[in-house]
Protein backbone atom coordinates (compact mmCIF):
# COMPACT_ATOMS: atom_id res chain seq x y z
CA UNK A 1 0.00 0.00 0.00
CA UNK A 2 1.63 3.24 -0.85
CA UNK A 3 2.55 5.94 1.69
CA UNK A 4 -0.41 9.19 2.31
CA UNK A 5 0.72 12.29 0.17
CA UNK A 6 1.79 14.87 2.07
CA UNK A 7 -2.01 16.96 1.50
CA UNK A 8 -3.52 13.63 2.51
CA UNK A 9 -1.65 12.95 5.53
CA UNK A 10 -2.27 16.20 7.21
CA UNK A 11 -5.58 15.82 6.45
CA UNK A 12 -5.45 12.65 7.85
CA UNK A 13 -4.54 15.07 10.99
CA UNK A 14 -7.98 16.58 10.41
CA UNK A 15 -10.01 13.65 10.52
CA UNK A 16 -7.56 12.27 13.78
CA UNK A 17 -8.40 15.31 15.56
CA UNK A 18 -12.15 15.14 15.52
CA UNK A 19 -12.26 12.00 16.27
CA UNK A 20 -9.46 12.43 19.49
CA UNK A 21 -10.66 15.55 20.04
CA UNK A 22 -11.78 15.14 23.23
CA UNK A 23 -10.25 14.13 27.25
CA UNK A 24 -6.77 15.97 27.34
CA UNK A 25 -6.61 17.30 23.97
CA UNK A 26 -9.99 19.77 24.66
CA UNK A 27 -7.96 20.73 28.02
CA UNK A 28 -4.63 21.93 26.26
CA UNK A 29 -4.66 25.88 25.71
CA UNK A 30 -2.48 28.54 24.49
CA UNK A 31 -0.72 30.61 26.79
CA UNK A 32 -3.49 29.69 29.17
CA UNK A 33 -6.24 30.84 27.28
CA UNK A 34 -9.24 28.52 26.73
CA UNK A 35 -9.40 26.89 23.07
CA UNK A 36 -12.56 25.75 21.35
CA UNK A 37 -12.09 22.24 19.92
CA UNK A 38 -13.56 23.72 16.45
CA UNK A 39 -13.60 26.87 14.66
CA UNK A 40 -16.67 28.63 15.39
CA UNK A 41 -16.77 30.10 12.18
CA UNK A 42 -15.81 27.11 9.94
CA UNK A 43 -16.64 24.25 12.28
CA UNK A 44 -13.11 22.63 11.23
CA UNK A 45 -11.09 20.73 14.18
CA UNK A 46 -8.53 23.00 15.95
CA UNK A 47 -5.26 20.89 15.75
CA UNK A 48 -3.59 23.29 18.70
CA UNK A 49 -5.01 21.47 21.53
CA UNK A 50 -3.14 17.81 19.69
CA UNK A 51 0.12 20.02 19.26
CA UNK A 52 0.61 21.32 22.66
CA UNK A 53 0.95 18.46 24.24
CA UNK A 54 4.19 18.70 26.70
CA UNK A 55 7.02 15.74 26.46
CA UNK A 56 8.11 14.79 29.25
CA UNK A 57 11.31 16.55 31.03
CA UNK A 58 14.50 14.62 30.83
CA UNK A 59 15.48 12.60 34.01
CA UNK A 60 19.14 13.12 35.87
CA UNK A 61 21.55 15.31 35.97
CA UNK A 62 23.21 14.80 32.36
CA UNK A 63 24.09 17.03 29.80
CA UNK A 64 21.40 17.53 27.27
CA UNK A 65 20.99 18.81 23.88
CA UNK A 66 17.80 19.89 23.21
CA UNK A 67 16.02 19.81 19.40
CA UNK A 68 15.91 23.53 18.09
CA UNK A 69 14.11 23.85 15.47
CA UNK A 70 14.66 26.75 12.48
CA UNK A 71 11.74 26.92 10.38
CA UNK A 72 12.53 29.02 6.95
CA UNK A 73 10.41 30.74 4.02
CA UNK A 74 7.64 31.31 6.51
CA UNK A 75 5.78 34.34 3.99
CA UNK A 76 3.66 36.20 6.59
CA UNK A 77 3.45 37.30 10.12
CA UNK A 78 -0.27 36.65 9.63
CA UNK A 79 -1.39 32.74 12.39
CA UNK A 80 0.74 30.35 13.99
CA UNK A 81 3.22 27.94 12.64
CA UNK A 82 1.27 24.55 14.25
CA UNK A 83 4.39 21.94 14.39
CA UNK A 84 4.10 17.79 15.15
CA UNK A 85 7.32 15.38 16.20
CA UNK A 86 6.84 12.20 16.19
CA UNK A 87 9.61 9.69 17.65
CA UNK A 88 7.58 6.58 16.09
CA UNK A 89 7.14 4.96 12.71
CA UNK A 90 3.95 4.24 12.78
CA UNK A 91 2.63 7.27 14.72
CA UNK A 92 4.18 9.58 11.83
CA UNK A 93 3.14 7.65 8.66
CA UNK A 94 -0.40 7.35 10.49
CA UNK A 95 -0.43 10.76 11.66
CA UNK A 96 -1.35 9.56 15.01
CA UNK A 97 -1.78 12.55 16.87
CA UNK A 98 -2.18 10.34 19.97
CA UNK A 99 1.39 9.63 20.09
CA UNK A 100 2.80 13.42 19.25
CA UNK A 101 6.48 13.21 21.27
CA UNK A 102 5.71 17.06 21.37
CA UNK A 103 4.20 19.93 19.67
CA UNK A 104 3.98 23.72 19.39
CA UNK A 105 1.78 26.22 18.05
CA UNK A 106 4.16 29.45 17.48
CA UNK A 107 3.42 32.81 16.04
CA UNK A 108 4.19 33.06 12.69
CA UNK A 109 6.79 35.83 11.39
CA UNK A 110 7.88 36.64 7.81
CA UNK A 111 11.64 35.03 7.47
CA UNK A 112 12.00 32.56 9.95
CA UNK A 113 10.83 31.11 12.95
CA UNK A 114 13.18 29.21 15.53
CA UNK A 115 11.68 26.99 18.74
CA UNK A 116 13.49 25.02 21.11
CA UNK A 117 12.23 21.77 22.38
CA UNK A 118 13.50 21.54 25.41
CA UNK A 119 12.48 17.83 26.04
CA UNK A 120 13.55 16.62 22.99
CA UNK A 121 16.97 15.09 23.31
CA UNK A 122 17.99 12.22 21.62
CA UNK A 123 15.97 11.00 18.70
CA UNK A 124 15.31 9.75 15.64
CA UNK A 125 12.34 12.36 15.32
CA UNK A 126 10.16 13.06 12.10
CA UNK A 127 8.75 16.44 12.22
CA UNK A 128 5.51 17.83 10.29
CA UNK A 129 4.50 21.34 10.40
CA UNK A 130 2.21 23.96 8.73
CA UNK A 131 1.29 27.63 8.78
CA UNK A 132 -2.06 28.41 9.72
CA UNK A 133 -2.47 31.98 8.13
CA UNK A 134 -6.41 31.60 8.41
CA UNK A 135 -6.51 30.51 12.03
CA UNK A 136 -8.45 27.79 11.55
CA UNK A 137 -6.06 25.20 13.03
CA UNK A 138 -6.35 22.90 9.92
CA UNK A 139 -4.66 23.14 6.41
CA UNK A 140 -6.54 25.14 4.06
CA UNK A 141 -6.71 22.97 0.88
CA UNK A 142 -8.55 23.53 -2.39
CA UNK A 143 -9.23 20.32 -3.37
CA UNK A 144 -5.58 18.45 -2.82
CA UNK A 145 -3.64 21.81 -2.87
CA UNK A 146 -2.52 23.16 0.54
CA UNK A 147 -3.14 27.19 0.12
CA UNK A 148 -1.02 27.51 3.20
CA UNK A 149 2.59 27.20 3.86
CA UNK A 150 3.94 23.37 4.63
CA UNK A 151 7.10 21.42 5.72
CA UNK A 152 8.28 18.23 7.00
CA UNK A 153 12.07 17.12 8.04
CA UNK A 154 14.20 15.60 5.42
CA UNK A 155 12.01 16.85 2.64
CA UNK A 156 13.82 18.29 -0.27
CA UNK A 157 11.23 19.98 -2.16
CA UNK A 158 7.87 20.91 -2.03
CA UNK A 159 6.24 17.18 -3.50
CA UNK A 160 8.65 15.37 -1.04
CA UNK A 161 6.88 12.87 1.45
CA UNK A 162 9.73 11.56 3.45
CA UNK A 163 9.14 8.00 5.05
CA UNK A 164 10.16 8.11 8.79
CA UNK A 165 13.63 6.88 8.39
CA UNK A 166 14.25 10.15 5.58
CA UNK A 167 12.59 12.33 8.06
CA UNK A 168 14.45 11.59 11.11
CA UNK A 169 16.31 13.88 12.71
CA UNK A 170 18.17 13.49 15.89
CA UNK A 171 18.43 16.57 18.76
CA UNK A 172 20.18 19.29 17.86
CA UNK A 173 20.17 22.09 15.05
CA UNK A 174 17.14 21.07 13.10
CA UNK A 175 16.46 23.67 9.84
CA UNK A 176 12.99 22.91 8.11
CA UNK A 177 12.30 25.23 4.97
CA UNK A 178 8.20 26.04 4.67
CA UNK A 179 6.86 25.37 0.79
CA UNK A 180 4.10 27.71 -0.38
CA UNK A 181 2.03 26.01 -3.81
CA UNK A 182 0.44 29.40 -4.15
Amino acid sequence: MPSPSFPAMLAGVTISAVIIGTGAFLAASIEAAPIAATSPATDTPDLRPALMAEAAPPTGGEAVTPLTLTIEGVRSAQGTIQVGVFDDAAAYAATDLNHLVDGAVLPARKGTVTHSFAGLTGGPYAIALFHDEDGNGTLTLSGDIPLEGYGTSGAKGPYDEPAFGDASVMAGPVRVRMHYLQ
